[in-house]
């Protein structure tokens, strides 16, 4: 089993950090926040991320595919109070990257979640580009 450094994370300072609500639509039987829907709130403050730090390279046939997603579960969440995910980039490497992210509701760390992202031109996995490389190194997390 995959388990992600949680010290890594829980330590670092991020770049970005949004926040986002919970909806009704989220709970499980048990009245907590889903797994799934953790997820899908992992996945939209990706997307912000993306779309402030990398969008401008996103043309031409160039995109990102998710090659691997883990999410370690830390705590319950809980509707109505929304999250708070911090999101910044962990490594960079010659045809992806991975992004390290954090989870809190109410200042309490609920979960977190490690995903790498490919590169891809033309729907094939391709070699980063530098400007894209620049724009992740300004992101890294500290």
């Amino acid at each position: 089993m995959v388990r992600l450094d949680r010290q890594r994370l829980q330590n670092a300072t991020f770049p970005e950090k949004v926040e986002i609500p919970t909806r009704f639509d989220d709970l499980d039987v048990q009245g907590h926040v889903n797994n799934v829907a953790v997820a899908v709130l992992f996945q939209e403050a990706r997307g912000r991320f993306n779309k402030g730090h990398v969008a401008g390279w996103l043309k031409d046939g160039r995109g990102l595919v998710v090659g691997s997603l883990f999410i370690d579960y830390a705590g319950s969440m809980f509707y109505p109070d929304p999250v708070e995910i911090q999101t910044g980039v962990l490594e960079i490497s010659n045809k992806s990257y991975v992004l390290g992210q954090v989870a809190r509701q109410n200042g309490r760390i609920a979960a977190f979640a490690e995903v790498t992202l490919v590169v891809t031109e033309n729907g094939r996995a391709a070699t980063m580009p530098d400007e894209l490389r620049t724009a992740l190194e300004e992101a890294m997390i500290g």
